[in-house]
């Protein structure tokens, strides 16, 4: 092709390849698309403060499944009467996503609080909070 240079006479210039071109662009919009982002973030109003504290789950109603669940998952609690494993759960209710949910709601709601780090040394431990006692005891006396 008489009309092309090769590669190498095109960097000798000065000018980059196709390729080398393609991946600076996509750079710069990668760039430019996370500075937008940011300032987008940074526009926002922040949160008052309580919804920071409990996040975004305290605003979600949960499923009626993941509502049973949770009860289950008190009443269990309520039962033991001290810190307990999340593999009890699981053992005792099945390891699905709504146990999950629930467990996650429970802690929005300061119905129970959890410990540990939860690794195998130091499992995560759920115990019911005077909030979730109260909320139990209330239910069992309907």
């Amino acid at each position: 092709m008489p009309g092309r240079r090769p590669l190498s006479t095109q960097a000798e210039q000065g000018q980059q390849p196709n390729e080398e071109a393609q991946q600076g662009r996509q750079t710069q919009r990668a760039q430019r698309a996370r500075q937008a982002q940011q300032a987008l973030v940074a526009s926002e109003p922040a949160p008052p403060a309580e919804q920071q504290a409990a996040g975004p789950l305290s605003k979600v109603e949960p499923t009626s499944s993941v509502r049973q669940r949770a009860r289950e998952i008190v009443a269990l609690l309520a039962a033991e009467g001290k810190p307990t494993p999340e593999r009890v759960f699981r053992k005792a209710l099945g390891n699905s996503a709504d146990s999950s949910k629930a467990l996650r709601w429970l802690l929005t709601q300061s119905h129970v609080s959890k410990e540990g780090r939860g690794g195998k040394s130091d499992p995560f431990t759920y115990t019911l909070t005077a909030a979730g006692l109260k909320s139990h005891q209330e239910r069992m006396a309907e």
